[in-house]
């Protein structure tokens, strides 16, 4: 079961997977994590990579998103990677539409037989959004209900199983970050942040690294590492590993 993550499992290059992973404290323990950046980012393709990278390695994967904005806008593959790859059979989609729903799915998972290695919830921002708050008050409270039952779920599952599944959810935002960071940071004690292009920037290479919120809890290493990619066409595409 994962309990930790790194920078590597979002590459499928392997020998870039090797220069990540190769160096020291890469791998960073935590139960949870928050992948945050703007609209249209490939937050959810950058999901889906680290769940196929679990998948690979012969791991079940539960992933929650909501069928109608996933139909939008699909999944990208990295690039070589065919939709008929076996390790799509261990990905296992759960449809939501809100957190109301991702709360009854939090308050279920201890029940599971199988839990899966990790649990993967796509775009906190958007189900929140569809709940269709009255106030930013009753959205913070329905967003701390939804990680809420989650993490207890979760916390059930190791407390009584010993099984480690690990959380990774992402979250719309603008370039400052969550606007709802104070209440986020709560629940992940770990935050990697998506950010596009600087303004005079032609080409559209977009920037994976820990958030700076999070750089002091990080090794050095970790803190300076970052994997820079473009979306085209139907592709996840890597650029270049900075380490």
């Amino acid at each position: 079961m994962a309990s930790s993550i790194s920078l590597g499992q979002f590459v499928h290059q392997p020998s870039q997977q090797l220069s990540i992973n190769a160096l020291p404290h890469m791998q960073l323990q935590t139960p949870r994590c928050l992948l945050f950046g703007p609209q249209r980012s490939g937050k959810t393709s950058l999901l889906f990579q680290y769940a196929f990278q679990l998948a690979c390695s012969g791991q079940e994967v539960v992933f929650i998103c909501d069928r109608a904005q996933l139909e939008q806008s699909p999944l990208l593959l990295p690039v070589g990677v065919s939709h008929q790859h076996a390790a799509f059979s261990k990905i296992h989609f759960k449809y939501v539409q809100d957190l109301h729903q991702l709360r009854t799915y939090g308050a279920c998972i201890h029940l599971l037989q199988e839990p899966p290695a990790a649990v993967i919830v796509d775009d906190l921002a958007h189900l929140l959004a569809n709940a269709r708050l009255p106030d930013k008050r009753a959205r913070d409270t329905e967003v701390t209900r939804a990680l809420a039952y989650l993490a207890d779920g979760l916390d059930q599952l190791r407390e009584q199983r010993g099984l480690s599944v690990f959380l990774l959810v992402s979250d719309t935002c603008c370039d400052e970050g969550p606007h709802n960071l104070y209440l986020l940071q709560r629940w992940f004690p770990l935050m990697l942040q998506v950010t596009g292009p600087a303004p005079h920037v032609a080409a559209r290479v977009l920037t994976l690294s820990v958030a700076q919120a999070c750089k002091h809890t990080v090794t050095p290493a970790a803190a300076r590492a970052a994997v820079n990619y473009t979306i085209t066409q139907s592709y996840l595409n890597l650029e270049h590993v900075q380490l």
